[in-house]
């Protein structure tokens, strides 16, 4: 905004009500200088919902803020001893030293990979609602509860990432499938859906040229829409792998 947006709030009156204020004053400042398109800029309400998918346009809203800021030379950078990246970088694990660190190295490396792919898929989906490229009947029959499938991801890959990184002993990678249990049933539409959506690319395929320079529709396209069938069923395998350098108990 023109003014800058006072970080004290008054104690004595509705404090949410204040805050959705200045996040609504925010929003509007990015939208009239025109820093985030109108169609990425997150709303009040998504930035209170218990959802990845907002949270990381809440971030991408924050990110282009400010790079805006730093390329305005307004940013000190001298007050920051080191990049985030650079402390994110010494959370990776190091070379795997066994059998047992290749496994769950292998685990961690292909579930990112996994999830990276599903992101991918999704602003593919995001763009072809975008520019109405295809009607919204294909877009739910081809891509089905796809945003549900990236939220949960995202979730169980933090589980993983966190249980690689502790010593081997208090690694409970079993504990992470059964508290996540439930999420894993995003899945059961998905798959059930998978062979209609596979017909349906095929007949859209001239449609969904126009974003091919995203995903290639005649190849690339099913190879994308299949991975989550392929990763459910890894899953177990990957468990059966694991119990091996594991205490039974």
């Amino acid at each position: 905004p023109v003014e800058p947006l006072s970080t004290t709030l008054d104690e004595s009156s509705n404090l949410l009500r204040q805050r959705k204020d200045r996040v609504y004053r925010f929003v509007k400042a990015c939208k009239d200088n025109r820093i985030v398109r109108e169609e990425d800029l997150f709303t009040i309400s998504e930035l209170f919902k218990d959802d990845t998918n907002s949270f990381v346009k809440v971030l991408k809203t924050i990110e282009a803020v400010v790079d805006t800021i730093e390329g305005r030379g307004l940013l000190d950078m001298s007050r920051m001893t080191e990049k985030p990246s650079a402390r994110f970088a010494e959370a990776q694990m190091g070379p795997p030293q066994d059998n047992r660190e290749r496994l769950i190295k292998e685990f961690v490396d292909t579930e990112r990979k996994y999830v990276h792919d599903l992101e991918q898929l999704q602003a593919y989906m995001d763009e072809l609602i975008r520019k109405n490229i295809i009607s919204s009947d294909s877009i739910r029959y081809i891509f089905a509860n796809l945003n549900s499938m990236v939220d949960f991801q995202r979730r169980f890959l933090i589980g993983v990432e966190a249980n690689a990184s502790q010593p081997p002993d208090e690694q409970h990678f079993g504990a992470v499938f059964v508290n996540m249990r439930e999420g894993f049933m995003v899945y059961e539409p998905y798959c059930a859906n998978y062979t209609r959506a596979a017909k349906l690319c095929v007949a859209e395929k001239e449609s969904l040229k126009a974003l091919s320079h995203m995903i290639e529709p005649h190849y690339e396209l099913p190879s994308m829409l299949i991975k989550p069938v392929q990763r459910i069923c890894r899953y177990p395998l990957m468990m059966d792998e694991l119990t091996k350098y594991y205490d039974k108990s």
